[in-house]
């Protein structure tokens, strides 16, 4: 329906080459399925109305809200976690998805 079967994409397969994507991107979720970007968004868009994008980064919020309300571990270190290489990075976007500070939010839930 969406295209072809889903093919084996791991490391160790042959047709694999190149850098992995980030972990959490639309091309990573792309490749473990087997898909092109192009097409998991517009199976994404016709199941949910939402791109595949918006649905990884609301997993992303969804991991770092747990980890916020529910561990110790630093700001930084959830940021490196979900994959930012930067802590401001990691701010920025927990901001601009949910409205608040993860200090903020993690204050909040105390």
């Amino acid at each position: 329906m969406w295209g072809p079967a889903p093919r084996s994409t791991s490391p160790s397969d042959a047709s694999w080459s190149g850098p992995s994507p980030p972990p959490g991107s639309v091309e990573d979720y792309a490749a473990r399925l087997g898909y092109s970007p192009r097409t998991l968004t517009r199976a994404c868009l016709a199941a949910t109305g939402r791109s595949a994008k918006q649905l990884a980064d609301a997993r992303v919020v969804l991991q770092a809200q747990r980890l916020l309300a529910h561990t110790d571990l630093p700001v930084a270190a959830i940021g490196r976690t979900l994959g930012f290489t930067q802590v401001t990075d990691f701010g920025r976007f927990f901001a601009r998805e949910t409205g608040r500070t993860p200090g903020d939010f993690r204050s909040a839930q105390r």
